[in-house]
């Protein structure tokens, strides 16, 4: 962990001389109202049960272009909840496990695997947490959408975004992507798949919509 801060730290150096001498561009702003346009309501298989929205304080602190979250029931009858964050500053992406704290619930298990998103991928790195608090548990998986590629944890997308400026990318936009499923089972690997199966739907969707490859075409 150390080495890595180590490089981080070097990179960003570096690209703060390089920054010196390169043009400015002026980058497209997304609006929370267009992700809703492109966030759709209605999915095959799963009844739509609610939008998800996040309070004051979280927009303050993460300063998106928008947060757009929907909650739906699966055939399971469990809840399956997805969430997206897009913005082009580092500051929007955050650590999400601080958030899952704060809201009451106890990390049981968290790792990092390859899971199975056919829309964006076979192999998408993603971090799992297995979830428990008062009165329920879940699983929940996320994954980054950075300039470049994506990554399961947000350690590189300061290093990614700053790196798509430096090379003048026309867009140096990243997305979060979270999605939750509640309550969970004794049956940890049928929760994720399950997880997947809702993911792979859900981006599906969404790249239906008329802008939706913003948020699944490849990079």
């Amino acid at each position: 962990m150390l080495l890595r801060i180590k490089v981080a730290i070097v990179l960003f150096v570096i690209g703060g001389v390089i920054a010196m001498f390169v043009p400015k561009v002026e980058y497209v702003s997304r609006t929370e109202e267009w992700m809703e346009e492109q966030i759709p309501k209605e999915l095959p298989g799963y009844r739509f049960v609610q939008t998800v929205k996040m309070n004051d304080q979280t927009y303050k602190i993460l300063q998106p272009f928008g947060i757009v979250g929907r909650q739906f029931q699966g055939p399971d009858g469990r809840y399956y909840e997805f969430l997206v964050i897009a913005g082009n500053s580092r500051v929007s992406f955050h650590d999400p496990q601080v958030c899952f704290s704060a809201q009451g619930w106890i990390f049981k298990d968290v790792w990092t695997r390859d899971v199975n998103v056919p829309v964006v991928g076979d192999k998408v790195p993603a971090t799992i947490l297995n979830l428990e608090r008062s009165g329920g548990k879940a699983v929940a998986m996320y994954f980054y959408r950075t300039p470049y590629t994506l990554r399961g944890s947000g350690f590189m997308m300061p290093v990614d975004m700053t790196f798509a400026k430096l090379s003048g990318r026309p867009s140096v936009d990243g997305q979060f992507f979270r999605f939750l499923l509640s309550p969970s089972s004794n049956d940890l690997e049928k929760d994720i798949a399950a997880l997947e199966q809702f993911a792979d739907a859900m981006l599906k969707e969404v790249s239906k919509a008329p802008e939706g490859d913003y948020f699944v075409a490849s990079k």
